[in-house]
C-alpha cells in the first residue's frame, strides 16, 4: 500500500479517536435520555395500503442529526463548545452557527405522535387505528422509540353524489362519469376528497362563474359502522358578497367580459383622464357586450396597444376564465420592459349583472440600461476573468423587443497546464462584440401568431464577432443566427435555428503547424483549417422541476444539427468547380463544414432531504463528417475532461478511446458517452461538499493512423471507459457558487490492457478543477 493510502486511513482512524475522546465528558452533560432512532412498524401490512415509510413524517421530535449518515457532528460541535466553566468566543460561534442541541426521549411527545398518526390514518380512511408506542433503551442510555401502527380494516366509499343550485354548473363539474377523482369503492381519503372539490372550482372558474371559490363547496359524510362504509354528499352553497358593508347572497351565474382597461405607467397617485380605444377583430362569442380595449395613459404611449393585446388571452365577449387570466400574466411577461402586471375584474352595474370589466396595471421599467459587468468566467472548464459592457433597448421597436449590445474581453487559463513546456498563467485572451435582438413572438413574412404567448414563443437574432489567442493557435470567429424558441406545454420546451451561420479563420503557431503537418492522415488537420459553417439546429427539452417546492425532477435535452447540405446541395445543382485540389467546395473561397450531429442529456436528481441531494446524469453524442468534410470542425468536435464531465482528466486531454501519447494536442472525437454521479450535501451554511464518480470517453469513428485505438469498435469499447472518482467544495451564494474539485483517475484506458485500474494514487496524480457554477 502506497503512502498516501496509509496517510489517509491514518487520518481517518485520527479523527475517530478524537470525536471519541470526549464521549464521557459529554455524556456527564446531557440531563435526560438522548432519542437516536424513531421506528414506524405497521403490524397489519397485509391488510392496509398504508406504509410505514409514509408514516415518518408525522413522528416528532427527529432525532439529531447525522453527518452524512455517520456521526451526530453538530451534536458533537454543541457540547464541546458547552465543556467547561468557562465561555468563549470560539465556543459560542461553535455552539450559536453549528451546533444543535441534544434531543430527548419525552414521554409527552411520544403520546402527541400517537395522537398524530391516530389522525392521519383517519384521514386515509382508517376510522378506527390502534397505535402504540414502545421505549428500548441501549448502551450509553440511548433510547429508540418504536410505534406499532394497527390499522385494521378501511371504509370506503359507497354512494357519491353532488348537489348544485343549477344544473349547468353540475354539466360542468362533471362532464364525463370519469371527471370525478372519487370513485365508489375507492378506500375514503380526505386528500382526494380536497383535490376533488379543486378540480371542481378550477372547472366552474374557467367556464364563467368568477364569484365561486373552495369555500362554496362542503362535504357531508354519513358513514355505516358494520359495513365500514361512506355515502358522500358534495353541496354547493351560494356565494355571499359584501356590498355597501353588508353581505349579500346572490345566485351563482357566468360571467363575460365587457371592456378591458389597460393602465400604462400604472401609478395609484396618477388620475388618468385620458383614453383610446383599440379595436381588434378578435372577440369573443356574447352578444350582450359592447366592450372595447380602452388604454388609459397620460401622453404619448411609448408601448404599442397591438403589443399588449396580443399578449392577452382574454378578450370583450369572453366568458370568464381564471385559467385565461393566469395565461395573460405570463403573456404579459415576455414583454421585457414590463416590470409587473396586475388583473382585476368588478361588475359592470350589479352584482345580478352577468358582465364584468376588466382592470389591468401595467408598471414599466426602464427603457435603457447600459452596464458595466466584472465576472470570473468557466469556458469549457478553464477559469478567468472578464469584463463586459452591456447596453440593453427594453423596447426598441415598441413591442416589447430588446436589443442588447456587448462588448467583451477576457483571459482565461486552466492550472493544470503547468508541467507544460509552453506553459502559461493565461493560456487564452480573447475578446469579442456581439449584438441580439430578442422579439416577443414569431417574426417571419407570414403568419406564425398561432402559438399563444403564455407558451413564450419568441425570436431570437444574433451578431458577433471573437477573436481568441491561445498557445497552439489564434482564431477569428465571425457568426450569425436567426431562430425560435416555445414552449409546448408546461414542461416541455423547443428551439429551432432557421439559420446558423460561423465562419472560422485560424493561424496556428508554428511549432503547432510542424506537429500538424508531420501527421500522416489528414482527418486531424482538416479540424484546425478555415472552414464556414452554414446549418440548422432543432433543440427538444423536458423538465418537470417544480421551482416552488423541493422535490425529486429528471432533465432531457435532445438536440440535432447538420451543417453543409444547403451549400452542396447548391454547388451540386449548378454545377460548380471545386477546390484547386479537387477535394472539396468552397463559399467564398473558404472550404464548408458537413455533417450531421446529434446529443441526448439526461439528468436526474434525487432529494433525500431539502439540501442533500443525489444526482444522475448521462450523456451521448455522435457526429458524422461526410461529403464536403473529413472530420467535425474543431468546434463540433467531441471531448471530455475539463470541470465539466470527466474531472479526473484536464479539458480535451481524454481518449479518443485507448490512444496514449505525450503530444500536447486538443483530443476530439465523433462519438461521447460519458456519465456522472455525484452526492451533494451541506457542511455549514453555504458550504457544500459534493462526492463524485465520473464514467466515459470518446471515440472516433473511423481508424486513424495518428490515433492508434481511438476508432470506436463494439467489441472493445466498454474496455476503454475511463473512470475517476473524486471530492468537491462548493461555496453556494445562491446567485453564483464557487466550485473547488479534486478528482483521480481509478481506470485509465490509455495504459496497456490488463494495467488500467489505478489502485493507489499519489498527490501529484490529483486534477483540481477550480470553476464557477455547478458542473450540472
Amino acid at each position: 500500500m502506497r503512502r498516501s493510502t496509509v496517510s489517509v486511513c491514518l487520518l481517518f482512524f485520527v479523527t475517530v479517536i478524537l470525536l471519541s475522546s470526549c464521549t464521557g465528558t459529554r455524556k456527564a452533560y446531557r440531563t435526560a435520555s438522548l432519542l437516536v432512532k424513531n421506528k414506524v412498524v405497521v403490524v397489519d401490512s397485509d391488510s392496509t395500503t398504508v406504509l410505514a415509510s409514509s408514516l415518518n413524517s408525522y413522528v416528532s421530535p427527529k432525532p439529531n442529526r447525522k453527518f452524512i449518515g455517520i456521526a451526530r457532528l453538530r451534536l458533537w460541535c454543541y457540547e464541546i463548545s458547552n465543556l467547561g466553566n468557562k465561555d468563549s468566543k470560539i465556543k459560542s460561534w461553535l455552539r450559536n452557527n453549528y451546533g444543535e442541541q441534544p434531543v430527548y426521549a419525552d414521554t409527552l411527545k411520544c403520546k402527541q405522535t400517537v395522537a398524530q398518526l391516530e389522525q392521519q390514518l383517519f384521514n386515509l380512511g382508517y376510522f378506527t387505528p390502534e397505535v402504540k408506542y414502545r421505549t428500548d433503551t441501549a448502551r450509553n442510555n440511548n433510547v429508540t422509540v418504536s410505534y406499532f401502527v394497527k390499522t385494521n380494516e378501511p371504509y370506503t366509499y359507497n354512494n357519491i353524489s353532488s348537489v348544485f343550485s343549477d344544473v349547468n354548473m353540475k354539466n360542468i363539474a362533471y362532464p364525463d362519469t370519469g371527471a370525478s377523482l372519487i370513485s365508489k369503492g375507492d378506500i375514503f381519503n380526505s386528500y382526494t376528497l380536497d383535490d376533488e372539490r379543486d378540480r371542481v372550482v378550477s372547472a366552474l372558474q374557467n367556464n364563467g362563474y368568477y364569484f365561486f371559490s373552495k369555500e362554496l363547496l362542503q362535504y357531508s359524510a354519513d358513514t355505516n359502522l358494520s359495513c365500514r362504509k361512506v355515502n358522500i354528499v358534495m353541496n354547493q352553497l351560494d356565494p355571499s358578497i359584501q356590498v355597501d358593508g353588508e353581505y349579500k347572497t346572490i345566485k351563482p351565474q357566468k360571467y363575460y367580459i365587457n371592456n378591458i382597461d389597460i393602465y400604462l405607467d400604472y401609478n395609484p397617485q396618477t388620475r388618468f383622464r385620458q383614453f383610446s380605444i383599440y379595436n381588434d377583430k378578435r372577440r369573443g362569442s356574447n352578444d350582450k357586450t359592447t366592450g372595447n380595449y380602452r388604454f388609459y395613459h397620460t401622453g404619448k404611449t411609448s408601448l404599442k396597444p397591438k403589443a399588449i393585446v396580443e399578449s392577452l388571452e382574454i378578450r370583450p365577449g369572453d366568458v370568464f376564465s381564471q385559467e385565461n387570466v393566469l395565461r395573460s400574466k405570463k403573456g404579459l411577461s415576455t414583454l421585457s420592459i414590463l416590470r409587473y402586471a396586475d388583473i382585476s375584474f368588478s361588475p359592470v352595474t350589479t352584482l345580478q349583472d352577468s358582465l364584468i370589466n376588466c382592470k389591468i396595471e401595467l408598471t414599466r421599467r426602464p427603457k435603457h440600461s447600459p452596464s458595466i459587468e466584472a465576472e470570473a468566467t468557466n469556458s469549457y472548464g478553464k477559469l478567468g476573468m472578464g469584463l463586459n459592457l452591456v447596453y440593453n433597448n427594453r423596447n426598441i421597436f415598441r413591442g416589447g423587443e430588446t436589443l442588447t449590445l456587448k462588448g467583451s474581453g477576457s483571459v482565461e487559463m486552466q492550472l493544470n497546464d503547468r508541467e507544460s513546456e509552453s506553459y502559461r498563467l493565461f493560456n487564452t485572451i480573447q475578446f469579442g462584440v456581439s449584438a441580439n435582438i430578442y422579439f416577443p413572438r414569431f417574426v417571419a413574412p407570414f403568419n406564425l401568431n398561432e402559438i399563444p404567448r403564455y407558451l413564450y414563443p419568441n425570436t431570437n437574432i444574433d451578431l458577433g464577432y471573437n477573436y481568441q489567442m491561445r498557445s497552439l493557435y489564434t482564431r477569428h470567429i465571425a457568426n450569425a443566427s436567426f431562430g425560435y424558441k416555445w414552449k409546448l406545454r408546461e414542461n416541455f420546451s423547443q428551439e429551432f435555428s432557421l439559420v446558423d451561420f460561423n465562419l472560422v479563420k485560424i493561424y496556428n503557431s508554428e511549432l503547432f503547424q510542424q506537429m500538424l503537418d508531420s501527421l500522416t492522415n489528414t482527418q486531424y488537420k482538416s479540424q484546425y483549417t478555415d472552414h464556414v459553417l452554414l446549418g440548422m439546429k432543432y433543440s427538444f427539452v423536458y423538465n418537470n422541476q417544480d421551482r416552488s417546492k423541493v422535490g425529486n425532477f429528471f432533465y432531457l435535452k435532445w438536440s440535432i444539427e447538420s451543417s453543409g447540405n444547403l451549400l452542396n446541395g447548391i454547388n451540386r445543382a449548378f454545377d460548380m468547380r471545386k477546390s484547386e485540389s479537387g477535394d472539396y467546395y468552397n463559399f467564398f473561397n473558404v472550404r464548408y463544414a458537413q455533417y450531421m450531429m446529434t446529443n441526448v442529456d439526461f439528468k436526474y436528481f434525487s432529494y433525500i432531504t431539502k439540501d442533500i441531494v443525489f444526482i444522475l446524469r448521462l450523456l451521448g453524442g455522435i457526429g458524422v463528417p461526410y461529403s464536403n468534410s473529413e472530420a467535425l470542425p474543431m468546434e463540433k468536435g467531441l471531448y471530455g475532461g475539463g470541470a465539466n464531465d470527466m474531472r479526473g482528466w484536464t479539458l480535451k486531454d481524454l481518449g479518443p478511446g485507448s490512444y496514449s501519447s505525450t503530444l500536447d494536442i486538443e483530443r476530439l472525437g465523433d462519438v461521447a458517452l460519458k456519465s456522472n454521479i455525484e452526492f451533494r450535501f451541506p457542511i455549514y451554511r453555504f458550504l457544500r461538499l459534493g462526492v463524485f464518480a465520473d464514467a466515459g470517453n470518446i471515440w472516433l469513428l473511423k481508424e486513424n493512423s495518428d490515433f492508434p485505438g481511438g476508432d470506436f469498435k463494439f467489441d472493445r469499447f466498454y474496455k476503454e471507459i475511463a473512470v475517476d472518482v473524486g471530492l468537491g467544495l462548493r461555496l453556494d451564494f445562491s446567485f453564483f457558487v464557487v466550485r473547488l474539485d479534486a478528482a483521480v483517475p481509478i481506470f485509465n484506458p490509455s495504459l496497456p490492457e490488463g494495467k488500467r485500474y489505478v489502485p493507489d494514487f499519489k498527490m501529484k496524480d490529483v486534477v483540481w478543477n477550480f470553476a464557477i457554477g455547478y458542473p450540472f
